[in-house]
């Protein structure tokens, strides 16, 4: 079967069964390999696993053998899982099952991966791989699959089953040593009872994409990571920029595009409403409503303005505390950012003052996008964006945030990351306001966007002109632009950008020791990725 084959058919019944995965002559030294990890593991009840009557687990096999962590990209799998997950792919977690004879698993039957915010149905964010090390009997404790079952979505009660085996159309992995089988993480799966005599010894590898968190536990050792000698052991252990070009892959276009008829022109195109809301949050013009009425206008054009977020006191007190900010970036080079003539960006602002920290969860902005988001909301990124007049921009600014950088998902159907932008002084109609593409959260990945000379060009084009004191934020799949400075001010607004806590965080915004101290609430861990990912 070839790999565009396999591909076809593993996409089609959500696992794969690979014979003979593992030549005799790999399976010898694998096997050593991981009995010896297994005795080290017995021995010595400080290195870290689960150890119970009806499972044990050697967790951070890798770490044990050299010939384990070469597993990572074996010849005639890896190439496979690379084709599935995509360039950016990226290990979750390892690890060495034992299952002793008589261990019973009653409703046993999961998923891997529920995440309210993503569309699983047409979206693949892992890859689980095992590896038969021994003989799997009929009894044996061999993992069972439901064909199809990753396509469900997230609505529906599933069946279970006292006895695993038991579940109409289960699948058993009932297989040789040295076979290997896949499954996504939307595989509807059990492990099986086991009532044979023996053990049943499986390696599993979980890949998922690398803007995904690793399990914490997982993280790779200093001398794992010393091995990790080529771009892509690098980029598997987790060592490269989450949302950066992956290995192998030039850099893409931020957005297909497509030439524009010359006639075309912003009053030609078909005017999409502002949509605002006061601070009681309720839409602009209309009788107060709950917060879900913020959900369902959000849905529906992809943003949403806030009027008046901050009180008068506070901009002064958060503009105070940007103004020295870039005074103290200005004075610093060394301090990361961008520093061109037609744009500024301070990277990490909230390392600059706790108001600026503070402002992460402020209390007429950050309940609406935790409504968006769910409450496994975490930080991305967080900077200070300064636009002085004068600058240029061309049509290619439009883009969105997440189709190249957060690969693997149906962004169509869900929401990875909440932009939020709060305007620290007044942005007019040339004052280089954000320009919105409203809807098109909704459109597919591949879906072209019309080429423009300049950003304001956009037929369709929202501009979110505001006072100082504004909060907007935007879905990360809605085509935006930044505008063109022509007027006389600069345009100052802060940014934070919010996601999932199962989502790394952008490169060089992570948290500093100091932020990390002052998290003293649960919430504030979790938004600076200080909690664990999979789990509440």
């Amino acid at each position: 079967m070839s790999i565009e084959e396999q591909r076809a058919r593993f996409l089609e019944d959500g696992y794969l069964i690979v014979p003979n995965a593992l030549a005799p002559g790999e399976l010898a030294p694998i096997r050593e390999a991981a009995r010896a990890a297994e005795a080290r593991w017995r021995a010595d009840l400080s290195l870290p696993g689960v150890r119970r009557h009806d499972l044990e687990q050697v967790l951070g096999i890798m770490e044990h053998d050299p010939v384990l962590f070469d597993l990572i990209e074996h010849p005639r799998i890896f190439p496979l899982v690379r084709e599935l997950l995509g360039p950016d792919v990226m290990m979750l977690d390892h690890d060495y099952f034992m299952t002793p004879p008589g261990a019973e698993i009653p409703h046993g039957w999961h998923f891997d991966f529920n995440m309210p915010a993503v569309d699983h149905p047409r979206s693949l964010l892992m890859v689980k791989v095992f590896y038969v090390l021994e003989d799997i009997p009929e009894d044996g404790g061999a993992t069972l699959v439901l064909p199809g079952s990753h396509r469900t979505p997230l609505e529906p009660e599933m069946p279970n089953a006292e006895a695993p085996e038991d579940l109409p159309g289960a699948v058993r992995m009932a297989l040789p040593a040295g076979s290997a089988y896949l499954i996504t993480g939307r595989t509807y799966h059990s492990a099986g009872n086991n009532r044979s005599d023996r053990y049943r010894h499986l390696l599993i590898y979980t890949y998922g994409h690398k803007w995904m968190r690793m399990w914490d536990e997982y993280r790779p050792s200093a001398a794992l990571a010393a091995q990790a000698r080529t771009p892509m052991r690098q980029q598997l252990l987790g060592l490269t920029d989450p949302y950066g070009p992956a290995v192998d892959d030039p850099v893409p276009p931020l957005f297909p595009t497509v030439e524009t008829p010359r006639g075309a022109s912003p009053s030609e195109a078909p005017a999409a409403p502002q949509r605002s809301l006061g601070t009681n949050g309720a839409a602009a013009g209309d009788a107060p409503r709950g917060v879900s009425t913020v959900g369902r206008t959000f849905a529906e054009t992809g943003y949403l303005v806030i009027e008046n977020a901050l009180t008068s006191e506070e901009l002064a007190a958060v503009r105070q505390a940007a103004d020295e900010a870039e005074a103290r970036w200005r004075a610093d080079l060394s301090l990361p950012g961008t520093r061109i003539p037609e744009f500024l960006e301070i990277e990490g602002i909230m390392r600059y003052a706790p108001i600026l920290a503070d402002l992460a969860e402020h209390p007429r902005i950050f309940p609406l996008i935790r409504e968006i988001l769910g409450p496994d909301i975490s930080i991305i990124d967080h900077a200070y964006y300064i636009t002085p007049p004068g600058g240029m921009l061309d049509g290619d600014a439009w883009h969105t945030d997440v189709r190249t950088r957060v690969r693997g998902v149906w962004h169509a159907g869900s929401t990875m990351m909440v932009r939020a932008m709060i305007a620290l002084e007044d942005i007019g109609e040339d004052g280089g306001a954000t320009l919105i593409l409203p809807g098109t959260h909704r459109q597919p990945d591949d879906t072209p966007i019309p080429r423009v000379a300049v950003p304001e060009e956009m037929p369709g084009a929202v501009r979110l002109t505001c006072r100082a004191g504004t909060a907007y934020f935007f879905h990360g799949n809605v085509v935006h632009s930044p505008g063109t400075n022509q007027g006389t001010a600069t345009r100052r607004v802060l940014l934070y950008n919010y996601g999932h806590k199962w989502m790394r965080m952008w490169k060089g915004h992570e948290p500093t020791e100091e932020m990390i101290a002052q998290a003293t609430t649960p919430m504030r861990r979790q938004l600076l990725g200080l909690t664990p990912p999979y789990r509440d």
